[in-house]
Parts: structure tokens; C-alpha cells; sequence
């Protein structure tokens, strides 16, 4: 079992190194895996476009070839064993901070 106290705090030290500047935040993007899930094409859009890059039309036609080609239900779902609520607990207390800086929602 992995102590979730102990993952925390290497997520903090990045957040820690994002605050003092040592990794700049123009060179970060943020995404939710759940937009990512629900709209690839314009997810993937708008981090090219936080970088200033382009996504192109080829570009765009290759990711949806790609979405098509390989639908999320083609494949069997992936269940997660989240355990207990007290464990679920002990580990939002631990990573509380990170879902904040991140504005991650609870699920």
C-alpha cells in the first residue's frame, strides 16, 4: 500500500516549486482528465492554444481518425477498487492541498 501522506507531499513540492517560480506557469497547462474523456479534439485544441501553437485541420482530422477508430466501448471498463471510506478520507485530507491548487473536482 502506498502511503498516501508521502505521495502528497511530492505533488506539494511541485506546487511548491510552481509558487516559487522554479517551474514557470506559462510552461504548464492544466487538464482535466475528464474534459479529456468527454471532448478530446477541443481539449488537445485548447493546450495547443495555451501554448500558442496551432492545432491544423490535419492535425484535428488525425486525433478524431484515431477517437473513431478506438471508441471507449469497445473496451471493457476499467473499475477502480477505491477502498474503504476511511482510506478515501485519509486520502482527500492528504491530497486536499493539490486538488485545490488544481481546482479538481471530488468525484
Amino acid at each position: 500500500m502506498t502511503d498516501p501522506n508521502l505521495s502528497a507531499g511530492r505533488f506539494n513540492a511541485v506546487i511548491d516549486q510552481i509558487e516559487a517560480g522554479g517551474i514557470p506557469k506559462d510552461r504548464l497547462h492544466h487538464l482535466l482528465y475528464t474534459d479529456l474523456v468527454d471532448d478530446p479534439i477541443a481539449a488537445i485544441a485548447a493546450m495547443y492554444g495555451a501554448f500558442g501553437l496551432e492545432l491544423t485541420q490535419a492535425g484535428r482530422d488525425a486525433m478524431q481518425h484515431y477517437v473513431d477508430a478506438n471508441p471507449r466501448g469497445a473496451r471493457p471498463v476499467h473499475k477502480l477498487n477505491l477502498g474503504t471510506e476511511e482510506m478515501n478520507s485519509r486520502d482527500r485530507i492528504a491530497f486536499a492541498r493539490y486538488q485545490e491548487y488544481f481546482s479538481i473536482p471530488f468525484e
